[in-house]
């Protein structure tokens, strides 16, 4: 299961610098990934869920957004991806996938939960 991969990142710790400013977390309703202190991803057994906080919406939090769908095991290039200053989680095509917006929950097979 995907979650479990997430959590075995963790090795039994309560936290853990996986990249730049980029943190895992143990937490109460899962694991968490912080950037600059703003939770952007909450892993649990069923889901990612994925967050802009504060209308950061960056290349950096992109990239970090991406990361946690790659750590959650999502499938091969199902991601988040910018066209025309919108940005969209799908398999790159805006014609069919949904765009993205904060607190977008996704599945560990890639379903978009809620739509």
């Amino acid at each position: 299961m995907a979650y479990e991969d997430v959590k075995v990142t963790l090795k039994h710790r309560p936290s853990k610098k996986i990249a730049n400013n980029t943190y895992l977390y143990s937490h109460p309703n899962g694991i968490v990934m912080n950037l600059h202190g703003n939770r952007i991803a909450t892993f649990t057994k069923e889901y990612v869920r994925l967050s802009v906080p504060y209308g950061r919406w960056t290349e950096t939090t992109k990239h970090r957004l991406n990361m946690a769908l790659a750590m959650a095991k999502v499938p091969n290039r199902f991601r988040i991806y910018q066209h025309n200053w919108t940005w969209y989680l799908g398999w790159h095509n805006p014609k069919y996938d949904a765009p993205f917006f904060d607190g977008i929950t996704v599945d560990y097979e890639g379903g978009i939960v809620g739509l």
